[in-house]
């Protein structure tokens, strides 16, 4: 399924404010705007409804593991994030998620 691009039309604004502040997460909300969720994180971000940066995984991880001390100038960030005690890049590998 192709992701529609480009700007937000008016009633697509207004449905992803509506569905934000009904609760939806941001896949249920990608899925219903047929976008993507990066795109849904950056117009969330842009119309105040959330705080942050939109990152990559690596450079995440490559700020929090500066932050500890660490000098380090890159990091695979896939092998860095855990969920439900698995590394994504074993959970990518395993397509058990």
């Amino acid at each position: 399924m192709n992701r529609r691009v480009g700007r937000y039309t008016k009633y697509e604004t207004a449905e992803l404010r509506r569905m934000f502040d009904g609760g939806y997460s941001v896949y249920k909300i990608c899925r219903n705007l047929n976008r993507s969720q990066k795109s849904i994180r950056n117009n969330l971000i842009r119309l105040g409804k959330i705080e942050g940066e939109i990152t990559s995984l690596s450079k995440s991880a490559l700020t929090i593991i500066n932050e500890m001390g660490y000098e380090w100038g890159k990091i695979a960030g896939p092998q860095f994030w855990m969920y439900k005690g698995k590394t994504l890049y074993e959970l990518n590998n395993s397509k058990e998620y």
